[in-house]
């Protein structure tokens, strides 16, 4: 019985769908843009724990589409968009 069983039982209101369905994606763009950098310079073991990283947040997401999908597929489209664009700034920046 852990977070999953909890989280597809109880009923969450739209508004948490809606924030967690956002910031789960958005993290987990973030990390991915990360990853493909850490990848590419040859950064195993930050790459690794990123991609690790990335499939834990992006679990959240998963949920909370399975609970109620029609208002979590707009949202996690949203952040999917928000999150590459932050890590795609904040790498051109320190680049």
């Amino acid at each position: 019985m852990g977070l999953a069983f909890l989280l597809n039982n109880v009923s969450l209101p739209a508004w948490a769908t809606a924030c967690i369905a956002f910031s789960s994606v958005m993290v987990s763009e973030i990390v991915w843009v990360l990853c493909v950098r850490w990848a590419s310079h040859t950064k195993t073991f930050k790459a690794a724990c990123g991609a690790s990283a990335m499939v834990l947040v992006g679990w959240f997401g998963l949920i909370v589409l399975l609970g109620n999908p029609l208002v979590a597929i707009p949202f996690e489209m949203a952040g999917a968009f928000t999150g590459t664009y932050i890590a795609i700034e904040i790498d051109r920046r320190s680049a």
